[in-house]
């Protein structure tokens, strides 16, 4: 079975981070991880992803301005970003925004949602029904 997208998912809770990957990975996703923002920015230099899942507020860089770096490198990279505050200025940010607590059916919803325009997801659905 081929992976129906990868996605890098970058947060500063361990336990949140490989849930979360174990969880899409069970969906038929491929996941990496890292730990913080720099490194979400160093892997999409050398690795190619459809996605990123990003927390906003990670100790040594924001994820939204990481986003834009990354942008740089991966102009077409979707991004959902994760955020414990409500209060957070939306329009600072240049994607979907979830907010904690979240249920995983939400989570995998919006990921659905990113990927089904990608071409390379969209190659490997048509694989799929083959």
């Amino acid at each position: 079975m081929s992976a129906r997208g990868r996605i890098l998912i970058a947060d500063d809770e361990e336990t949140f981070l490989h849930a979360t990957a174990d969880l899409l990975r069970r969906e038929g996703y491929e996941c990496e991880t890292v730990p913080d923002a720099p490194s979400a920015l160093d892997r999409v230099k050398s690795s190619s992803y459809d996605l990123l899942i990003s927390d906003l507020l990670m100790p040594r860089r924001r994820g939204d301005s990481s986003a834009k770096a990354i942008r740089s490198q991966r102009p077409d990279i979707k991004a959902i970003f994760i955020s414990g505050y409500a209060d957070y200025d939306v329009a600072s940010a240049p994607e979907d925004i979830l907010y904690k607590p979240f249920t995983f059916p939400e989570l995998a919803s919006r990921v659905r949602s990113a990927l089904e325009s990608s071409p390379v997801c969209e190659s490997n659905m048509d694989s799929a029904a083959d």
